[in-house]
């Protein structure tokens, strides 16, 4: 259609999702409640999309021998998910509690959405040059935000779910 892939998607949803008194009709009558059809729908979605993700991060993995490791572009990568990616999330999100704020400031959005985001820039007519620069900053980037959040994962959400644990234990005694 040459328009944009994310437009599409979204354009997609918009018609899957959509409830109409015809098409809750319809459902009904062939014996399935909507809400029970957006969650198989829904799970199928989360489980396409968990198979994709996998698969980029396997292609990433193939793609790390050919990418020139030098200084900018990691410490772009450090920057970027030390610094900038934190605290841009960290200041939009004032109504989260700060232990959720900090931990969505952390661990962001996935990365592998930055594949898809480079390929479009690629797929735009930038010249060679510009796009085997961009590559040797956005790969780095995302191999090394799995690897940082990869390993930090499962230490931080055990801390969290310990505090909130905690926390509704010391609300229940302090109820009447």
């Amino acid at each position: 259609t040459e328009t944009s892939s994310f437009l599409f998607v979204f354009a997609a949803a918009l018609g899957l999702f959509r409830r109409s008194p015809q098409a809750t009709t319809s459902l009904t009558q062939a014996g399935v409640e909507p809400d029970e059809l957006s969650e198989r729908l829904l799970a199928f979605g989360h489980r396409c999309g968990r198979l994709v993700e996998v698969v980029m991060v396997l292609l990433l993995g193939f793609a790390m021998p050919w990418v020139h490791w030098r200084g900018e572009p990691l410490v772009y990568a450090a920057l970027l998910l030390a610094v900038i990616r934190p605290l841009s999330v960290y200041l939009t999100q004032p109504g989260l509690p700060a232990t959720q704020r900090r931990l969505v400031a952390w661990f962001g959005i996935r990365g592998v959405g930055s594949l898809f985001y480079l390929a479009l820039v690629i797929d735009s007519g930038l010249s060679p040059a510009l796009c085997v620069a961009l590559v040797n900053a956005t790969l780095p980037a995302i191999a090394l935000s799995i690897v940082l959040h990869g390993v930090s994962a499962t230490p931080l959400m055990t801390l969290y779910q310990k505090r909130r644990a905690a926390q509704k234990r010391e609300g229940s005694a302090a109820a009447p």
